[in-house]
This record gives structure tokens, sequence and C-alpha cells, in this order.
């Protein structure tokens, strides 16, 4: 799926990745939807993405990488 959908790391309890997920709406069925806080892999991404931190979420897209971006980025993505 990569290349075709942005790829969110997210993890539960964050408040930012509860309002992208919200924001996009019946459209986020078309994201992969990946929880950083199980899966070691996804969270060493995400760290060296956010200068070592485990920040969410944090959302790829082809060559782009965002942390926290606007909903409205996700969604222009999603057309």
């Amino acid at each position: 799926a990569a290349g075709q959908a942005p790829l969110v790391f997210w993890k539960p309890g964050c408040t930012f990745c509860i309002r992208l997920r919200i924001g996009v709406g019946s459209t986020g069925r078309r994201v992969s939807w990946v929880d950083s806080s199980v899966d070691q892999q996804a969270r060493a991404v995400v760290r060296s993405k956010n200068g070592g931190d485990h920040t969410t979420p944090t959302v790829m897209f082809r060559d782009e990488t965002r942390t926290n971006p606007d909903v409205d980025w996700v969604r222009r993505l999603l057309r």
C-alpha cells in the first residue's frame, strides 16, 4: 500500500490521533493505520522521523512525512 495511501502511525490515547481519525471521517478507511505502541518496527520508524521522539500521529505518503499534520492535508491526499 506504500505510495498508494497515506500511512498513519498512531497510538492509543493520543488526542491528536483521535482528532485526525475523526477529521478524515469515512475516507479514513483508505488510510493504513499502524499502532506504533505495539509494533516495534513502526515505533522505530516514528522515532527516526521525529528526532528520537515517539510523536504521533506521524503520516507518511510517498516521499513526504508530516508529524501531527493538518487534517485538510490528509483529506487532500485521499481525493
